[in-house]
This record gives structure tokens, C-alpha cells and sequence, in this order.
């Protein structure tokens, strides 16, 4: 369901399945939803569609007007990168000789990402007010400088060794 919101936040998007939901979000910012590993993979799993014929798509607003409506950054930011200049110190999982490991790009730091937006909507300082953190993402193995930082790790795959 597309529904405009009362203050800056354009729309709200809502669904009942989430291969079909991001396949939508991809098509308001204009990305082939196949060229998202994830929301491929999960479709050819037989998870949902990507289709929008196959998708029942309701609301206050049509999906054109979304799109119009769109003026969002395209592509993809390293969580890393998104919490540069803030306390929040992201450990995600890194390269090794031993080990083949592939970046988190969904999941746990998309989820953080958008609960940081959301409070930033609320107060305009919160990336000063919270407090020196490290998060684990996916299979970590390096050093974590404690330097008064707090650890969590999130996600069934988080681990960390170093």
C-alpha cells in the first residue's frame, strides 16, 4: 500500500511479502529488481514475485506517481561509510585468504540504517547522543579496539574471532 504521509517522509510502503515488497521499492527508485542479488535469489527460490503484473499493488497513490515523486540517491553505501562520522562503529565481515565471505548489503545493517533515519527525523542529535558502539555484522575476524565502545552483534550469522 502506498500512502503520501503529513511531514517529510514522502510515503509509506507496506507488504505481505518481501521478495514482491522490495521488488516494488526497486521499481520506484528504478532498479531492475533482478539486479539485486537477494531479491534474485529469493525469487528464483520461489519466494515471491518481482513481476508487477504478479503483485497487487493498493493505495492512496498510484505507483507512477511514486516514481515522479521519487528524487532519491541510487546505488548502494558500505554501512561503514553511512555511520562515518557518527559513534556507531560497524565491524562488518572482511575478506581473508582462508575464507570466502561476501558483504552483508540487506538485512541487519539495513534495518539499523533505517532506525538511525528515523530517529534522526525525531532528534537532530542522535548520532551524538548515542553512545560509542561497535555491531558485528556477518562473520567478523579482526580486532575490536574496546576504547570504552560497547559490542553487539547482530544477525543469526554474527560472529566475531580476533
Amino acid at each position: 500500500m502506498l500512502t503520501p504521509l503529513p511531514y517529510d517522509l514522502k510515503l509509506i510502503i507496506m507488504g505481505n511479502n518481501q521478495v514482491a515488497f522490495d521488488a516494488v521499492c526497486c521499481q520506484i527508485i528504478g532498479i531492475d529488481p533482478l539486479s539485486v542479488e537477494h531479491i534474485r535469489l529469493a525469487h528464483e527460490r520461489g519466494f515471491g514475485p518481482v513481476d508487477l503484473s504478479q503483485i497487487d499493488i493498493t493505495g492512496d497513490i498510484s505507483l507512477e506517481q511514486a516514481r515522479k515523486g521519487q528524487g532519491f540517491k541510487k546505488g548502494l553505501i558500505r554501512v561503514e561509510d553511512y555511520f562515518r562520522d557518527t559513534n556507531i562503529k560497524p565491524m562488518p565481515a572482511i575478506m581473508t585468504d582462508n575464507q570466502s565471505c561476501d558483504y552483508c548489503w540487506g538485512g541487519c545493517p539495513g534495518a539499523l540504517e533505517e532506525a538511525i533515519e528515523i530517529l534522526r527525523r525525531f532528534d537532530a542529535q542522535t548520532d551524538h547522543k548515542m553512545p560509542p558502539l561497535h555491531l558485528v555484522f556477518g562473520d567478523y575476524r579482526g580486532q575490536m579496539m574496546p576504547n570504552r565502545r560497547e559490542s553487539h552483534f547482530m544477525g543469526n550469522c554474527a560472529e566475531w574471532q580476533g
